[in-house]
């Protein structure tokens, strides 16, 4: 396989299959199927962000950047770091979602925003967009690289950021999610357990939380298991479960009892 003629950088937390598409479009590409198809796999799967070994390593004889640093870039880093279990019920697929101030200038992909649960661009402290505002349908990793919906035209970068207020009930279980993937030196905890362990515990957590009413000061009921009509699981709701189980283990056990008293009050 021969080497691209243009090999960016890839940026700081940028996934890997943003940046493959990075590639196409700077090296005139007619479209991302050609990379896909060098590396042996189809664009629903590369968009997906998930690798082989095999076809690690054919990307980086594409690219000139070495395995070790793809595989932080793909979601083999949430494998890494919170197992593959909970990477497949955690990550996002055939799907993205996006920070309109982030690609005012450059459209790049981050990592960060693979994630289910986590749904806040700490950078400009607004919450992730999930859908074209344009049409309410879905956004493929290949449209928003593009700019634009393939459905109906809405550029992406317009939207309007959310106007929900980011209070701490909200960004401290979120800044928990992201210090303790993305910073190594985070000393964020819950309960002294490790990510995974927090992970596993509000996994259980959900069946308890389930159809209750908000511990973080708003209307909205918890949904963690609820698909959409199309059989996403919505990454607002996701989030907010994961932020309601947050709070039920802090000030323990405190927050705990509270929800065990909600929860038998409703039986």
């Amino acid at each position: 396989m021969r080497p691209v003629r243009i090999r960016p950088d890839i940026d700081n937390q940028e996934s890997l299959s943003g940046y493959l598409h990075k590639v196409s479009v700077i090296n005139h590409y007619p479209s991302i199927s050609i990379i896909a198809s060098d590396i042996k796999m189809t664009v629903p799967y590369l968009n997906n962000n998930s690798f082989t070994p095999n076809q690690l390593t054919s990307i980086s004889n594409l690219t000139g950047i070495p395995n070790e640093i793809l595989q932080l870039h793909s979601n083999d880093f949430y494998e890494q770091s919170i197992g593959r279990e909970l990477t497949n019920k955690s990550v996002l697929k055939n799907r993205v979602k996006y920070c309109p101030l982030c690609i005012q200038e450059n459209i790049v992909h981050k990592l960060p925003w693979n994630m289910l649960q986590l749904n806040v661009c700490f950078e400009h402290k607004i919450i992730l967009i999930d859908k074209c505002c344009g049409c309410d349908s879905t956004i493929s990793l290949t449209s928003f690289m593009a700019g634009f919906c393939d459905r109906c035209g809405f550029v992406y970068a317009t939207a309007s950021p959310g106007e929900i207020e980011l209070h701490e009930l909200i960004l401290d279980p979120q800044l928990y999610l992201f210090h303790n993937l993305f910073d190594q030196a985070s000393t964020h905890s819950m309960l002294g357990l490790t990510l995974h362990d927090c992970l596993i515990l509000a996994d259980f957590s959900y069946h308890l939380l389930e159809g209750m009413h908000s511990y973080l000061g708003d209307s909205q009921a918890i949904s963690y298991f609820n698909k959409k009509k199309n059989g996403h699981r919505s990454s607002n709701n996701q989030s907010h479960a994961f932020n309601n189980a947050f709070w039920m283990y802090q000030d323990f056990p405190h927050n705990f009892y509270c929800v065990l008293k909600a929860s038998s009050d409703n039986v």
